[in-house]
């Protein structure tokens, strides 16, 4: 029964390729910025995680997470978005916005803290999430080649930045699985494979499958997703400045072999085209910042700029939430930025065995979010992509990390003395 939540979380992780195209998954929750099922499967979780924690006499929540900075971060930035009430023209959008923003932040970072109860659950969500990226990336590639490059790939009503940030994602996993295991062998649908050709394999069919939808946002993912990775893993400093070197090299020498529309694509700033717009929006979104940095447009609403165009997504984390929640909610979302990401990287410094489990959960959900986040600040992050709940399953399987270091007495905590239900409420 208590694997219930692993099994709901799994289909919701696992499916998502799938079931957050517009195609296959109709209308969804938000007008059709969550995917349904996907939705659907997280909300499960959490409340069956509610319903066992009840019967076990156990705190829905427990009070000392209520002390941990990164979460009182995140409160404070939800209690600002819900407190832009008093501004909005738009109340429909308004209340979809609240139900938007709790389904892909409070929703999976709960079911995925206290609904997964051992590290081997956390680890099934992760692996479980490769095979369709992996098999939509090589059927993208084929597209891509048939193509001639011509055009970003757009598969199943996907739209091409989330079918890339679905790439990378499998991408970051898989690397972070590269990096904290030694085994020789590992098993896959009951077949034992090379560990380490495994791995690079379906690394290296995502990072095709981001070229082949010219996801520029979901290479970015990659880059800082692997470099968290590294910091999760301890990789010594001169280390990554190779790598980080190499990289960029790379990065060159791709842009260099793309054909001119690809390559245009990606770096081209003529009027209409995706960099333009951005530069025009976040422009925008600035000149009314510095005439009042106290302006707010409030949740789930956007505004007319001088020629009478509705501005929205704004294209960008960081401006969208500076166009809502004025320079007060911009602010709180980088704090909860930065103080989520720390809990990783604190609970990296602390695990004792870089090629364990536990530090293949710990990196590649540091590196999903940090990576998120990064695409998020020059991408549509709240609206349509499908995958902005892959952040809190992240930041969940980080905080399921500091509780499980916490028991085992690795933590940077204070030891805490546990009664029998604390021990069995902590149990991973």
């Amino acid at each position: 029964m208590y694997a219930l939540p692993t099994i709901m979380v799994i289909i919701a992780m696992a499916a998502t390729p799938i079931l957050s195209g517009p195609v296959l998954a109709g209308r969804a929750i938000a007008s059709g910025i969550t995917p349904t099922i996907t939705a659907v499967g997280l909300v499960l979780a959490a409340v069956v995680t509610v319903l066992f924690r009840m019967r076990d006499d156990l705190p829905v929540v427990p009070a000392r997470l209520f002390k941990e900075p990164a979460v009182i971060a995140t409160i404070i930035y939800f209690v600002i978005g819900v407190a832009t009430f008093f501004v909005v023209t738009n109340r429909p959008a308004y209340y979809k916005e609240i139900v938007q923003r709790t389904v892909l932040i409070w929703v999976p970072f709960y079911a995925c803290c206290f609904g997964l109860r051992k590290v081997e659950h956390l680890q099934k969500v992760l692996l479980w999430y490769l095979p369709l990226p992996t098999l939509l990336s090589l059927v993208s590639m084929l597209s891509a080649l048939s193509s001639k490059f011509e055009t970003p790939v757009y598969l199943l009503g996907l739209h091409k930045n989330q079918l890339s940030g679905l790439c990378a994602t499998a991408a970051i996993i898989s690397l972070s699985h590269l990096f904290t295991s030694k085994r020789p062998t590992i098993t896959l649908f009951n077949r034992q494979l090379p560990n380490k050709l495994t791995f690079l394999s379906i690394t290296a069919i995502n990072l095709l499958g981001i070229i082949a939808t010219q996801g520029r946002g979901a290479l970015l993912e990659v880059a800082v997703g692997g470099f968290m990775i590294m910091v999760a893993v301890k990789t010594k400093k001169s280390t990554l400045i190779k790598l980080a070197v190499a990289g960029l090299l790379l990065s060159v020498i791709a842009y260099k072999l793309l054909p001119e529309k690809a390559a245009e694509h990606v770096t081209g700033v003529e009027e209409h085209s995706a960099n333009y717009e951005r530069i025009v929006m976040w422009t925008d979104a600035w000149d009314r910042f510095v005439q009042n940095p106290f302006s707010m447009t409030g949740w789930g609403n956007g505004f007319y700029d001088d020629n009478g165009n509705y501005n929205y997504d704004m294209i960008s984390l960081f401006f969208f939430d500076l166009m809502q929640m004025s320079i007060v909610g911009a602010v709180a979302l980088l704090v909860m930025i930065a103080l989520s990401i720390k809990v990783g990287i604190d609970n990296a410094q602390v695990i004792r065995n870089n090629n364990s489990p536990i530090a293949f959960i710990n990196a590649a959900a540091l590196a999903i979010v940090a990576a998120k986040f990064a695409h998020g600040m020059v991408d549509c992050f709240w609206v349509a992509r499908g995958h902005t709940f892959h952040v809190w399953i992240g930041v969940g399987m980080m905080f399921f990390v500091k509780l499980w270091l916490d028991q085992q007495g690795q933590s940077r905590s204070q030891p805490v003395r546990r009664t029998r239900k604390a021990a069995v409420a902590a149990r991973v």
